[in-house]
């Protein structure tokens, strides 16, 4: 295994890149329409402190599997689920008490705050196999460069490592 192999993505990224845009949303919406299902079922109407901290977990989950932007779109959902199911008056998105505003802020903050440590754990860990696929190229070189048995076999070899990390980095 070399260099050239750390270029090529595995089938769970190339599966979770293709889960991006418009699908992520609409899959991370979906999963809250889900959670809100299995809430009414579970909890019913009395236990909304649970009901928001289900919600919540349905928000880091969707944020560590689909990102930012569909952990945005499931706190919104959540907030509006959470309203028109589980807050007096049902099946109405009416605001009725000034805490329920807070809790509202209180749970999208927290949505934000998550996924936000989440983005930049994503962020982190790129920039690491960045940094790990250059340290193979490099070692890779440091080696044809040491096993070369000639001045002529050093160029050559050199050439190649250099055309294989650049062609690399491209990819």
């Amino acid at each position: 295994e070399g260099p050239a192999d750390m270029t090529t993505k595995s089938s769970k990224e190339r599966l979770i890149a293709q889960l991006t845009g418009p699908l992520a949303v609409l899959l991370g919406a979906a999963s809250v329409a889900a959670i809100t299902f299995v809430a009414l079922h579970l909890f019913g109407r009395d236990d909304i402190a649970n009901v928001a901290i289900l919600y919540l977990f349905a928000i880091a989950a969707v944020s560590l599997r689909f990102g930012y932007r569909a952990s945005i779109a499931a706190a919104i959902t959540s907030a509006i689920c959470f309203d028109y199911y589980f807050l007096l008056p049902y099946h109405s998105l009416a605001i009725t008490h000034g805490r329920q505003l807070i809790s509202f802020g209180g749970m999208f903050g927290t949505a934000i705050f998550i996924s936000t440590l989440n983005e930049k754990l994503r962020k982190q860990a790129r920039v690491a196999r960045q940094n790990e696929r250059r340290s193979e190229h490099h070692y890779a070189l440091i080696k044809a460069l040491a096993e070369a048995e000639s001045t002529e076999a050093l160029c050559t070899s050199a050439a190649r490592q250099i055309d294989l990390a650049s062609n690399a980095s491209t990819t």
